[in-house]
């Protein structure tokens, strides 16, 4: 992930709804609300909720895994992104005004089963209001944000061993 001009790795876990993050505000895991805007921003399979794009162009079909694909990019419907992004607000969150988001991607899925093998997603964003990072006291004024995301999925339902449990938070 890239934020902020910084390339990031993140680590999460969805398990029941809970999500769980790792590498954003310090070493060890932590659990975000499911209503939580900036735990959904890192959840990947949030990522892959496909209902605001728009303009969708095939570029190639190739060969993932040993798997046929079609790689399609499309963009993200600018005021359908806003909504959604205003709406997940919680009371909890410092108050933003979202404005000038824009977002586009890249996808590759599966041509045999419709499954997502990998995904690309670029939103950018200008915002005011009380804005900062993550767990640190918010600042009124304007901002603006890119974050990507490069989302590779394998291993597609297959059994996972040792299962997945939620882990220790601090």
């Amino acid at each position: 992930m890239s934020l902020l001009g910084q390339s990031l790795t993140v680590d999460t876990i969805t398990i029941g709804g809970r999500t769980f993050s790792k590498g954003l505000t310090g070493s060890g895991w932590s659990e975000s609300a499911a209503n939580d805007p900036q735990g959904a921003v890192l959840d990947p399979l949030g990522q892959t909720d496909l209902s605001a794009v728009t303009t969708v162009t095939e570029v190639d079909r190739p060969v993932i895994d040993g798997r046929n694909t079609r790689h399609l990019s499309y963009t993200i419907d600018q005021s359908k992104l806003v909504e959604k992004m205003k709406s997940s607000q919680s009371g909890t969150t410092p108050t933003l005004t979202v404005s000038g988001a824009t977002g586009r991607g890249e996808i590759w899925i599966r041509t045999d089963d419709n499954q997502i093998v990998r995904q690309l997603v670029t939103l950018s964003v200008d915002m005011a209001g009380d804005i900062g990072i993550p767990s640190a006291s918010p600042t009124s004024g304007k901002g603006a944000f890119e974050i990507s995301f490069d989302l590779k999925f394998s291993h597609l339902g297959e059994p996972v061993s040792p299962a997945i449990t939620a882990p220790p938070t601090q």
